[in-house]
């Protein structure tokens, strides 16, 4: 079964994993047992030598200027990054949304969400995905972790171990 849904005035298709996913993320909102009430307000700002993304670099080896800032409630989080993307690429700035819920349970931690990358002037690359991270804490000092990006319509999934 698919379900239509537009952002931004563009159509995707949801497969009924994504669906439940939603489901999910929806039921955790509507469900929060708020213990701190106090809304977090976090930014960030920096300069790098080569912006690279999964191994990739996005400014064809050339510097970003790059920053974002993100809110957070009782576990849930909402927030905005971008980057230049230097003079050799055909889009110039990337802007990323995000929101999700994450939390921790003894030394389990997880990481619930979605991100939406969007390319200037070239439409065609932006895409969507919605992600599931686990972090283990069973030594001090020593964290595994391991997220797995669920990517939304023509998007590729990903997979990624720390």
């Amino acid at each position: 079964m698919f379900y239509l849904l537009y952002i931004h005035d563009v159509p995707f298709f949801l497969t009924t994993e994504i669906s439940l996913i939603a489901a999910l993320i929806l039921g955790i909102f509507t469900n929060l047992n708020a213990g701190d009430k106090s809304l977090g307000i976090a930014s960030n700002i920096g300069v790098t030598s080569n912006y690279l993304w999964r191994g990739m670099t996005q400014t064809a080896n050339e510097g970003a200027v790059q920053g974002g800032i993100d809110f957070d409630f009782a576990g849930v989080y909402a927030g905005t990054w971008m980057s230049d993307l230097g003079s050799q690429n055909d889009s110039r700035s990337e802007v990323d949304f995000y929101g999700g819920y994450s939390n921790e349970v003894g030394f389990l931690s997880y990481d619930l969400g979605y991100i939406n990358y969007t390319y200037s002037g070239t439409k065609e690359l932006n895409f969507e995905e919605a992600y599931l991270s686990l972090g283990f804490g069973f030594v001090e000092n020593l964290d595994l972790g391991l997220s797995y990006y669920l990517g939304l319509a023509d998007a590729e999934n990903y997979v990624a171990a720390n």
